[in-house]
């Protein structure tokens, strides 16, 4: 898309491009569980093809001696999903995963109805009681084509 950035004496009309259009939405630490829970969604208008990025922050904390945890997000725009995973052992040391993921999605495509862009997370551990696992994220969606 242009913008009018000037006009001569002539009457030639000068343009500069616009900045694409960029919704964004950020949560804040959300605990997750093994049945997977949406951290950020955000609402896209028809007509469009968009590019989508995550940036999930996760920290993981548990006592369990041995036990292995592991973080995945998933960041689906339309039906283009992409998915990322962190592991650690937690136990007896009290170790922590304080990790991020980056996640890039687009869908070339303009959509002909409205878009969802969607990060959800789940983890899975392997044995005990279940860890404490928070995610925060900033979702940024850029319209790459109308």
């Amino acid at each position: 898309t242009a913008a009018i950035a000037s006009i001569s004496r002539s009457g030639s009309v000068g343009c500069n491009w616009t900045l694409p259009r960029e919704s964004g939405a950020a949560s804040a630490q959300t605990t997750i569980d093994t049945a997977g829970t949406p951290v950020a969604t955000l609402t896209l208008n028809s007509g469009y093809a968009y590019l989508a990025i995550a940036n999930p922050d996760l920290v993981v904390a548990g006592t369990v001696p041995g036990q292995q945890v592991t973080v995945t997000c998933s960041l689906s725009l339309g039906s283009v999903t992409q998915t990322r995973s962190a592991s650690v052992e937690v136990g007896s040391s009290h170790r922590r995963l304080e990790s991020g993921l980056s996640l890039v999605v687009s869908n070339p495509a303009a959509a002909r109805r409205q878009t969802l862009a969607k990060l959800t997370c789940q983890d899975a551990y392997t044995v005990g009681d279940a860890p404490t696992v928070g995610v925060a994220t900033g979702l940024s969606v850029i319209q790459i084509r109308g």
